[in-house]
């Protein structure tokens, strides 16, 4: 038997044992189960458990799009909008100048 084969009987087995509302001593002395084989097994499935990716619903939502400007200087880009302060850009535009 794999151990891909083996995971999966030991979860189906620890699916009933959950569902039996029994201790795990009790659970295996009634399935002929040695309690240390068990142990390990619930032990190894919850670390696969924990380690497993999970995946995620994502909503994206799309945005208005803008006309967007882009200036490159040097090693610098940068990206506004057209309705950016003509001020405001001016003076970015003179302190990345500086530093490139």
């Amino acid at each position: 038997m794999s151990q891909t084969d083996k995971q999966g009987l030991w979860e189906d087995r620890l699916m009933h044992f959950q569902e039996s509302g029994q201790t795990a001593k009790e659970w295996c002395n009634n399935h002929h189960i040695n309690i240390h084989t068990f142990r390990y097994w619930k032990r190894e499935i919850q670390v696969s458990a924990d380690s497993a990716p999970s995946w995620v619903a994502v909503e994206v939502e799309e945005e208005a799009s803008q006309p967007s400007i882009h200036i490159s200087i040097g090693r610098a880009t940068i990206e506004t909008s057209e309705d950016v302060c003509p001020e405001h850009l001016a003076n970015v535009l003179k302190v990345v100048q500086a530093v490139c």
